[in-house]
């Protein structure tokens, strides 16, 4: 008999029973009990699906000495037996795949729940919309170095004259007008956000993110072994909320089980004609990661021109001369991002001492007009592309550098401080 979501499930059972002869179960009239740690109950109940949310120990009722008994009591909130995370992970496991899309999906839906929690809408309906732009600008990141250059990396059987994914020959014309002397994807993508591209490479980026968003619709139709997890709705792809939730706070836990899964499938597929290690795919995989120079040099040009800087935290003066940091405020090592919201000046001694923890609420809170002030000059010479950047913390897709905006990102930027720091266990920090 299946029980209603949201339903009540309650456990009653002894913790301490003196009675009972330890070697045979047995108690003094020959009946046979098997006594269980209250623990061990929850365990099962959890695994299929339940919550645990409440427990309560009490003297037994009848009086008898030494006897205890426990209450547990358990929300079914997973109707179907399996709890957010084991869907992810059965996606992973056990779902067909002739592609690496669903891979992909997974790691956009992880990567952007982390890094941009405000940007999906919350339905009514225990569901949140994810727009499928934001999904098709992760995977041209993810694709990119798979099928740039020399990299002609098979994501797929190739059948016939199909091709292995959907868009591979337009993400290949554009990635070859960028790669070489122009700098590949990382120069690309900085003339993208400041809204530099030349006529050519819009209307390539144009059909390639064309493709690739019909190619999305793939996984998000048939992610699910027998219930189908995701579904689509026009330019939006439709997550449960507690799945969407799970992301939020395991993102980054399971994307090395996601990267490392992508890479053993990519080195194990028979259509590729040079023979990949696993390592090799990682390293593909992860190219997009790896912090450049370049990243944070756009930063760099403007801090180098403020002839009052100072340091963000300690609000000591800084002589760009004589050297300075430019630091991450939510480090690269948990975010990878280098917004330029999240790129601030800092004092190389203090710096040092920050590393790759997270400021305490208290300090944001009181360097919170020299962090909006560095905001202002950034957004001033960059506006493009701090526009978009902040508008994708914010949850917003206009961002016009109004006093009302900048506080909107600061209050976003406090929130995921506090919740990266929760997720994470990371260590606060105050000079």
């Amino acid at each position: 008999m299946a029980m209603a979501e949201n339903g009540t499930l309650v456990i009653f059972v002894p913790v301490d029973y003196p009675d009972i002869d330890k070697k045979t179960g047995r108690d003094k009239n020959g009946r046979l009990f098997n006594i269980r740690p209250p623990e061990e109950y929850i365990f099962l109940a959890e695994r299929l699906g339940f919550s645990l949310s409440h427990r309560i120990e009490s003297e037994d009722s009848l009086g008898r000495t030494g006897v205890r008994w426990c209450t547990l009591l358990f929300k079914n909130q997973h109707t179907d037996g399996t709890r957010p995370i084991e869907k992810i992970e059965s996606i992973l496991r056990s779902d067909r795949k002739v592609n690496s899309y669903k891979f992909a999906l997974l790691r956009a839906m992880g990567e952007i729940a982390v890094t941009a929690p405000n940007s999906v809408n919350w339905r009514e309906n225990g569901q949140v919309a994810l727009s499928m732009d934001h999904v098709a600008e992760k995977w041209l990141e993810y694709y990119w170095p798979l099928v740039a250059g020399d990299s002609k990396v098979f994501q797929g059987q190739k059948i016939k004259d199909k091709q292995d994914i959907t868009f591979r020959k337009q993400l290949e014309k554009l990635s070859s007008t960028w790669e070489g002397a122009r700098g590949g994807f990382q120069a690309f993508r900085q003339a993208l956000y400041q809204n530099e591209l030349d006529p050519e490479s819009e209307e390539l980026l144009k059909d390639a993110l064309g493709k690739i968003k019909a190619g999305i619709r793939q996984p998000v139709q048939y992610a699910g072994t027998e219930k189908k997890v995701f579904r689509g709705e026009g330019s939006n792809i439709l997550i449960p909320a507690d799945l969407w939730q799970e992301f939020s706070l395991m993102g980054k836990w399971f994307e090395d089980s996601i990267l490392m899964r992508w890479a053993q499938f990519t080195a194990e597929l028979k259509s590729n004609e040079k023979k990949f290690t696993v390592a090799q795919c990682l390293d593909l995989l992860l190219q997009g990661i790896g912090e450049t120079e370049r990243d944070v040099s756009y930063a760099r040009r403007v801090y180098d021109t403020i002839q009052a800087l100072e340091c963000v935290w300690s609000g000591t003066a800084i002589n760009p001369a004589k050297g300075y940091e430019v630091d991450h405020a939510i480090p690269y090592t948990l975010w990878h991002n280098n917004d330029l919201w999240n790129l601030l000046p800092s004092d190389p001694k203090v710096n040092n001492q920050k590393r790759d923890k997270l400021p305490e609420q208290k300090l944001l809170a009181a360097r919170k007009s020299a962090i909006t002030g560095n905001w202002q000059i950034m957004y001033e010479t960059y506006r493009s592309r701090f526009s978009l950047e902040a508008g994708r913390l914010i949850g917003s897709r206009t961002f016009t550098g109004t006093a009302a905006d900048f506080n909107n990102l600061f209050h976003a930027l406090t929130e995921s401080v506090e919740i990266t720091a929760l997720q994470r266990s990371v260590p606060r920090w105050t000079p």
